[in-house]
């Protein structure tokens, strides 16, 4: 009597022949033809569009803010820059300084800005450790102009190239007052001397003019506080005259003194009544703008907008 084991798995060892066979037909048939026939081509990608300002550099919002900023003050030094940049940072969070960029990142800024033909900058003074100024190009001036004048014309504003002389310290010294006075009142609006000049040069000659402060601060109320630095002693009548109209003129005046101006601008304010007196705020510069200590008898006033 035959194995029924051995038969069935006798029957079975042609099926599984067939059943390997038949994967390799099926295999087979899913491999194209040498004629092409079966074989799926993908769809090409349209290639994208190449951009035509490829390989220029792009001006990204911070870039704008700290230019026309540099632009409404004439010029701006190198650690100045390091602290403009980071408080107009997008990533202001992840600064290791949030006060200030780093060195290389001022300079990536500043190639991006020279390969655009925006600025100019280099070292006024030879001291080694002296920072080196930047200011816009007559181009910069054009391409960022952003202001009008009453009329509805575009302002753009002369070219200026800084020299090693006392209006750099000058330019410096109301530089940092800015700096100091945005971190306190963010709100408030800024009007430069250099934006004060033009919307004067518009009037007529006929019409007085006001006495031409360092800079115009506007309060969100609309009141206007006037911004002085003064580093010399003036005249005493001519610092009489502009300190009453001052005190009549604004709502208030900061007035910011470096050590050889203090005791003329301090007996200019007590000989002015109480009501305006009260107008005129005394900060000494190398406390409020330069971070030193304050160790005078006189101590330095601390900024009151109300």
């Amino acid at each position: 009597m035959p194995d029924d084991t051995q038969q069935t798995a006798a029957d079975s060892e042609p099926e599984k022949k067939r059943t390997r066979r038949s994967r390799k037909q099926q295999l087979a048939e899913d491999q194209p033809s040498s004629s092409g026939e079966g074989l799926v081509v993908p769809a090409k990608k349209k290639p994208r569009a190449m951009r035509k300002d490829k390989g220029t550099p792009r001006l990204e919002e911070r870039d704008l803010i700290v230019l026309r900023w540099m632009m409404q003050m004439y010029a701006v030094r190198f650690d100045q820059l390091q602290v403009l940049l980071a408080r107009h940072s997008p990533k202001k969070e992840e600064l290791k300084d949030p006060e200030h960029v780093s060195a290389s990142t001022v300079r990536t800024h500043l190639d991006r800005w020279d390969l655009l033909k925006l600025v100019e900058y280099k070292k006024i003074y030879a001291g080694k450790d002296d920072p080196l100024w930047c200011w816009l190009s007559p181009y910069g001036l054009r391409y960022l102009a952003n202001e009008e004048d009453e009329h509805g014309t575009m302002i753009v504003y002369s070219y200026f190239l800084p020299k090693p002389n006392r209006d750099l310290t000058h330019i410096y010294l109301i530089n940092q007052a800015r700096l100091y006075i945005e971190q306190q009142y963010p709100d408030y609006t800024w009007r430069s001397e250099r934006q004060l000049l033009k919307l004067q040069a518009a009037r007529p000659k006929s019409i007085k003019q006001k006495h031409l402060t360092d800079a115009l601060i506007t309060r969100p109320d609309g009141r206007s506080i006037a911004l002085e630095v003064e580093r010399w002693d003036k005249a005493e009548s001519r610092l009489d005259a502009i300190m009453h109209e001052l005190a009549q003129t604004y709502h208030r005046t900061w007035y910011f003194v470096s050590k050889k101006a203090r005791t003329a601008v301090l007996k200019a304010r007590a000989k002015l009544p109480e009501e305006e007196r009260k107008r005129i705020q005394v900060l000494f510069t190398e406390v409020k703008l330069l971070g030193q200590p304050d160790d005078s008898k006189d101590k330095s006033e601390d900024i009151v907008a109300e």
